[in-house]
């Protein structure tokens, strides 16, 4: 089955300071959970609405610093559906834009392909 409660909107609250988080907020709030009886599906949803949170935020103390508007959402974290779109959906509800793969997997895979393109670079400018 999936592990995920789609509509779930609830998330615990992160705070962030100069870019920096605490993880174990994430934790308390999903530990939280368990005793209240929230099913693993929401609480797992609401775990990761939070963390889509904390990339908004980061990303909005980040621009609010360096004036930076484009965001990359890319590594192995993000083969995860949900989390990419809702990372997306916060992203875009605030302004950015948000790039994404299209034609390269996010994860290992991506970096092997630019580890070839560089030693194919490489190679090619020598004599």
């Amino acid at each position: 089955g999936r592990a995920a409660a789609p509509g779930e909107r609830g998330t615990c609250e992160v705070p962030v300071a100069a870019g920096v988080i605490d993880p174990r907020v994430l934790g308390r709030g999903r530990v939280d959970d368990l005793p209240s009886g929230v099913a693993p599906p929401v609480g797992a949803t609401r775990f990761q609405n939070a963390l889509a949170d904390v990339v908004r935020d980061v990303c909005v103390a980040t621009r609010d610093e360096r004036g930076l508007t484009v965001v990359a959402l890319s590594g192995g974290v993000f083969q995860n559906a949900l989390l990419l779109t809702t990372c997306l959906e916060r992203l875009q509800g605030v302004g950015f834009r948000v790039l994404t793969h299209r034609r390269v997997p996010p994860n290992d895979g991506g970096i092997s392909l630019g580890q070839a393109a560089v030693a194919a670079a490489v190679l090619a400018s020598r004599p």
